[in-house]
């Protein structure tokens, strides 16, 4: 239902185009939303399928020294702490709507490493997702969210066109390509949730911000999503 509704009111595009707009300067269409998945569990093989059907783009990133060597007992396969197996990521790039980046090797808090460990984290990963799959994203998703303090020009000198932060809100053309935002989807998210979700509601709920808009749209908005799945 989820990706019914992003089918209907926004246009999902790849990382990679909204990199290449940010670049350029050049205006994306209305709605535009990203999607992307950290960490690496096997039960995004779950949601792939519908991916697919409804060709929907998606970055994957992966912590790369994490990742299963071999494919997984089928009797743990909806463990949740299960990792893709290399395997697994491999025949997912057969595809042209994944692409994978980088979720450093080990998933640490990289604020609280030295810069020697740093750098290894983030050349490592992404030199192993180069030998390893063909659809290889130069982009950084920052662990736990921590980049405070992480200099812009050492995440660029390791290899990356952009880095993702788990800041809540929306990204603007112009917007520093290695402090992107991201609007977290929690497990536990209704219907009405998600919506506000994606609309960056939360955002700027949470964050305390002036909202000008009409009560009774935003109801009516709210109960034609329900009643529409």
């Amino acid at each position: 239902s989820q990706m019914a509704y992003l089918k209907r009111h926004y246009q999902v595009i790849s990382l990679r185009e909204f990199l290449a707009a940010n670049a350029e300067g050049r205006q994306l269409p209305n709605y535009s939303v990203v999607l992307t998945f950290d960490d690496g569990y096997r039960n995004f093989l779950e949601c792939a399928p519908m991916l697919l059907d409804q060709d929907l783009p998606a970055t994957l990133f992966l912590v790369t020294g994490l990742m299963r060597q071999e494919d997984v007992d089928p009797e743990s396969a909806h463990d949740q702490k299960q990792r893709l197996s290399w395997n697994e990521v491999k025949a997912l790039d057969q595809h042209d709507v994944f692409d994978f980046g980088s979720h450093t090797c080990s998933h640490p808090s990289l604020t609280s490493l030295k810069p020697e460990a740093i750098d290894y984290e983030l050349r490592k990963s992404l030199d192993d997702l180069r030998s390893k799959v063909n659809r290889v994203m130069p982009a950084l998703a920052y662990p736990n969210g921590s980049y405070s303090g992480i200099s812009v020009g050492r995440v660029a000198s390791a290899g990356y066109a952009c880095a993702l932060t788990i800041d809540p809100g929306p990204n603007k053309i112009g917007t520093s390509p290695y402090r992107l935002q991201r609007q977290t989807i929690r497990g536990k998210d209704d219907k009405l949730m998600f919506a506000a979700r994606v609309s960056c509601l939360t955002y700027w709920l949470y964050g305390g911000r002036l909202l000008t808009f009409s009560l009774g749209s935003l109801i009516a908005s709210w109960f034609n999503f329900g009643r529409s799945s």
